[in-house]
């Protein structure tokens, strides 16, 4: 009986090679034919080796050329004008790819959303929401939790006196973010800012779902079960994921509170009083999840409970991290050279920045080299993993390859952010190459795909940015860091596992605080 089986998965496995390489749509695409036939390939490098295709499919580019078949049923580009037509524009429709989509985890989210009507669905309701409008008036809460961080360096800065004390830059700057977000969320903070050391379960939960990823490609069950069984069950089965189901439990006891808010708010007249009078802003007393529960506005399907929770994680392991090593990657850069620092303050002290004084964010997105700071940041820190898209019933022609509809297709971000054409010498971190685009009339952002583009563009961009600007501009301005015990190594990002990781260990910048500007 097992010999039955055995052979007959062996026959299964060569016929379906056979097609693969020979009467398969793609058949005609160049590439290695062991990726053309199995995905033994992606499973090795990827699985096995930790998130390491993308190198390989570098090294693919170079022996085929700009567009190269990297397994069964996935095509890769690496000519940036073919960007716009992959990652395209509202009018034309782009699935996500239903295999890469496992990677997200909560396949009730935005982000895990496969068709285009779908996802534009979910994102029409929180669109209004992180407009560029709706996230201006959010500066003060931005300022706010800025002013806590610095009070806590101040804090680490007075220790010195008596010890050696140490900050972890990476770990605070992510419990900026997540504190950022889980107010935008909720409209209370997880106060992750307060914690000694910078405690944050929403970084750990990231760092372990990293280790799932590639996995789940593969293999659909991990996260399956991560969303469907009772907590308490996957504790016992795998304890080493605990964080997650922590993470799970509030965000779903958060989305529950915020549901029954909301409905308090609207039985009291708020809702009909704020409609009446046009207001479209994000305001104190509305939050992510007053929209995505709004009975006026979203149907009953996208207010189930899974649906909001699923969502409202998605939103905290999404904009926790990525903006949170932009940050630290900026101030790696300037406590290696000091040249950029002091640079940056030249620029900065007309505003004359105080913890206590507002500012404006346009203000300070009018600061060139302050911009070219954070956008090499956040060039540096694009995500290396893939992100497909499906042009659902167009045919596309790319260096004259025909690639038919339904056929997945990625440009990697890392590619797209790295091209010498657009960005001479890319391994260096140079703000002023967009202070000389600009000058040339050049808009290099054009080039940029740290957030993508088209019409599944990362709803947060604007989020983000603003949170780099005013981090930046005040921690830059208010304190002398010296870097500890963090080669280059520690940021070579080189391993795909959702987010990019260094080769050994987790991505880590440490400082001393070593003098304070701000008064008081």
């Amino acid at each position: 009986m097992w010999l039955l089986l055995i052979l007959s998965l062996l026959f299964y496995f060569i016929v379906k090679s056979a097609y693969n390489l020979f009467l398969h749509p793609l058949c005609k695409i160049p590439g290695p034919r062991l990726a053309a036939a199995t995905y033994l390939p992606e499973f090795y490098h990827d699985v096995v080796r930790h998130g390491l295709y993308i190198w390989e499919i570098d090294k693919m580019h170079q022996e085929y050329g700009p567009i190269v078949r990297i397994n069964p049923r996935e095509i890769h580009v690496s000519d940036p004008a073919f960007y716009p037509e992959v990652y395209a524009h509202s009018a034309r429709k782009r699935d996500k790819d239903p295999r890469a989509v496992a990677i997200f985890g909560q396949s009730y989210s935005m982000a895990a959303t496969v068709p285009h009507e779908h996802h534009r669905l979910r994102r029409q309701f929180l669109n209004s929401l992180f407009s560029r409008k709706s996230v201006l008036s959010l500066a003060p809460l931005f300022q706010e939790k800025v002013q806590l961080l610095a009070q806590r360096l101040k804090e680490a800065h007075h220790r010195r006196k008596h010890e050696k004390a140490i900050v972890q830059l990476d770990d605070a700057f992510s419990a900026l973010t997540a504190d950022t977000i889980s107010h935008y969320c909720y409209g209370t903070s997880f106060d992750f800012l307060r914690h000694p050391n910078f405690q944050n379960e929403v970084r750990i939960a990231v760092a372990e779902f990293s280790r799932l990823v590639h996995v789940s490609k593969f293999i659909a069950l991990p996260g399956k079960l991560i969303q469907q069984l009772p907590s308490s069950l996957m504790r016992w089965f795998k304890p080493q994921l605990a964080v997650l189901f922590d993470i799970q439990d509030m965000v779903a006891s958060r989305s529950s509170a915020a549901s029954d808010s909301t409905s308090a708010a609207k039985a009291s007249g708020r809702g009909k009083q704020e409609a009446e009078g046009g207001k479209e802003d994000i305001g104190p007393r509305q939050t992510i999840f007053d929209a995505l529960t709004d009975p006026t506005t979203v149907p009953e399907a996208e207010r189930a409970p899974h649906r909001v929770s699923a969502e409202g994680i998605s939103m905290l392991l999404a904009a926790t991290e990525t903006t949170a090593r932009s940050l630290s990657f900026a101030f790696y850069h300037m406590m290696r050279d000091k040249g950029i620092r002091d640079r940056l303050r030249g620029e900065l002290a007309p505003l004359n920045l105080a913890l206590d004084r507002p500012v404006s964010f346009a203000q300070l997105e009018k600061c060139g080299y302050l911009s070219g700071v954070v956008h090499e940041a956040v060039r540096f820190t694009c995500p290396l993993t893939r992100l497909p898209r499906v042009a659902r019933t167009e045919t596309l022609v790319c260096h004259g390859h025909t690639i038919p509809p339904q056929t997945p297709i990625s440009i990697s971000s890392y590619y797209m952010n790295m091209n010498p054409a657009a960005f001479p010498e890319p391994q260096k971190f140079k703000p002023d190459r967009w202070i000389e685009a600009a000058a040339r009339g050049i808009n290099l952002d054009q080039y940029m795909a740290s957030f993508t583009k088209g019409s599944r563009i990362c709803i947060g961009i604007n989020l983000a940015y603003m949170e780099l600007y005013f981090a930046v501009a005040f921690l830059a301005i208010g304190f002398d860091m010296e870097l500890y015990e963090t080669p280059p190594e520690m940021l070579e990002l080189v391993r795909d596992l959702g987010l990019a990781f260094p080769r050994d260990g987790d991505f880590s910048v440490q400082a001393l605080i070593t003098a304070v500007h701000f008064r008081g």
